[in-house]
């Protein structure tokens, strides 16, 4: 997928540095939460200085069916389309290779049962911007954390990522190395699991 990065982000019409968002528009994403960091960075004048935010996913919340309506509605009441833009839903293999091809993976998320695309960016070598919640310090420790009610924590982090040069990536051997560790990691800790289960006596 990172041979495919650089034709993925140029199909849909991306910039070379940008922060992505593969979320399903669903209330406990907390999608509000990055427009309110935009509309924060903005006050400050510095939103012509940050990467936009490329947003995919489904937009249907049966919980909240206006959701992404009011979201984007939102966005673009106070100017901030350019930031905040939605492609729509995409090919998997496309949101994989704009996660290769992203400065940063993006997910303000309440909560997770277990983020896949935390997991592809992982195995992309795709630095991240997390929610602070429990799932993502256990799933991506060295990521960069923000507050999932702040909006404020959230655009520090994002100025901050977006200031930064674009980190460079390691080779797909070394990547290839790190998951095969995570993998065989993996494994040890689930056979573990298993014995723990076996030998347990109520």
């Amino acid at each position: 997928m990172l041979a495919r990065a650089d034709e993925a982000r140029q199909a849909h019409g991306l910039p070379a540095r940008f922060f992505f968002l593969p979320n399903q528009f669903w209330i406990h994403k907390n999608h509000r939460l990055v427009i309110e960091a935009l509309k924060h960075i903005d006050q400050i004048g510095a939103l012509g200085s940050l990467p936009p935010i490329i947003l995919t996913g489904r937009t249907t919340d049966p919980r909240d069916p206006t959701l992404f309506k009011r979201m984007m509605e939102l966005a673009e009441a106070h100017r901030l389309g350019s930031h905040f833009r939605h492609l729509g839903l995409i090919p998997y293999d496309d949101v994989v290779a704009l996660i290769g091809a992203a400065d940063y993976l993006l997910n303000p998320s309440h909560f997770e049962g277990w983020s896949t695309t935390v997991e592809e960016a992982k195995s992309l070598g795709t630095p991240m911007l997390l929610s602070d919640i429990p799932l993502h310090r256990e799933q991506a420790p060295e990521s960069l954390f923000f507050a999932p009610d702040s909006a404020e924590a959230l655009a520090q982090r994002l100025l901050e990522a977006g200031q930064r040069p674009r980190l460079a990536r390691d080779s797909v051997g070394v990547l290839q190395s790190r998951q095969q560790m995570r993998r065989r990691d993996y494994a040890a800790a689930l056979l573990a699991l298993f014995e723990n289960a076996r030998g347990f006596t109520p």
